[in-house]
């Protein structure tokens, strides 16, 4: 495939799932806000708080738009200059390029969060009180935070330098049919080589990538861990003389949380981190990078169903919804065809 068909491709996805990410997350926050149940608690701030983001997130990947390439040790994300929505401010590209990144550590940071508060729910724990009130916005900052170190990771430590330019010109030309210079870019070089062609650790990079990789392993050990003992609460739980209704919703909050968690993992976690992976290994990528620009695309479209579809009166709504899409389309359908007939 011609590179600037592939590069078209990549960028109609990422427009094509900004708008519907959009509709959905907002028709979410509508469902948080008017089809909550008592029971659901501050829990719902939450959820609409995740909203909300993964429509930030997404405006940042339509403005921002960048396509991901990897060859040999080096992986980078990069826009065309000329046809970026900052084209007569260049500085701006990468810093939304930084901005892209740092919603990537913000989502690591949203589950970790939403874990630990679904197993203060099942432990019933007096930390519970925390979350309503004012310190609430405590724990809301601790995503941010991690959004911070990643943007710091990319923006500050993954900047453009000579030695990686020069090193990727003549293949991203050739498997992309792109001028290096005609672009702005963030991107890591691992092992460059000397004048003597001797490979020596670029300890930026190095530094860079395991910023990135301490911040995913801890979140990662966070949602296992209370994933689990979230698990294990609310199987006890479930013996104890509970409501029946309430064991119930917090079975369908803890389930649709493990759902809406395994797509960041699968859309957003593994294929970064092969990426990265493959770069440290020097393992060519080429038009199969452009894959992690969809994929990280498609994460804000897909991430909000499973709250849609499993938690029982957000699903309840949605179904009226659709009755009332399908009754108005009949009924606009079949005056169309009267007043057809009598014309």
């Amino acid at each position: 495939m011609h590179g600037g068909t592939w590069i078209n491709i990549q960028h109609n996805v990422q427009y094509f799932c900004t708008a519907i990410s959009v509709l959905i997350n907002a028709f979410l926050i509508h469902l948080i806000a008017n089809k909550s149940c008592k029971a659901l608690g501050t829990y719902k701030y939450l959820l609409a708080y995740t909203s909300t983001f993964e429509i930030i997130y997404s405006i940042v990947d339509f403005l921002a738009s960048p396509i991901f390439y990897s060859h040999s040790s080096v992986f980078l994300m990069f826009v065309v200059s000329e046809t970026s929505f900052f084209k007569n401010i260049p500085m701006l590209i990468n810093v939304f390029n930084g901005l892209y990144c740092a919603n990537f550590g913000t989502v690591l940071g949203l589950f970790s969060l939403q874990f630990y508060y679904r197993y203060l729910i099942a432990k019933n724990s007096a930390l519970l009180k925390t979350f309503k009130s004012v310190k609430i916005l405590f724990w809301m900052s601790i995503p941010l935070i991690s959004g911070s170190v990643w943007f710091f990771a990319t923006y500050v430590l993954a900047a453009p330098s000579q030695t990686l330019t020069d090193h990727v010109r003549e293949h991203i030309m050739t498997d992309l049919d792109i001028d290096i210079d005609t672009t702005e870019y963030l991107g890591l070089f691992f092992f460059p080589r000397d004048k003597n062609g001797t490979p020596y650790i670029q300890v930026k990079d190095i530094t860079s990538h395991l910023i990135q990789d301490f911040d995913l392993t801890i979140t990662l050990i966070s949602i296992f861990y209370f994933g689990i003992a979230c698990y294990k609460e609310i199987s006890k739980n479930m013996v104890k003389s509970v409501s029946t209704s309430y064991q119930v919703l917090q079975s369908q909050l803890f389930y649709a949380l493990v759902a809406q968690t395994t797509i960041p993992l699968i859309l957003l976690n593994f294929p970064v981190l092969s990426i990265h992976l493959c770069a440290i290994a020097g393992k060519d990528l080429g038009h199969l990078s452009g894959i992690v620009t969809i994929t990280l695309a498609l994460y804000p479209v897909i991430d909000p169903l499973p709250n849609i579809f499993i938690i029982n009166g957000y699903r309840k709504a949605t179904k009226g919804f659709y009755v009332f899409l399908i009754g108005f389309s009949l009924y606009f359908s079949c005056f169309r065809i009267l007043t057809t007939s009598y014309m």
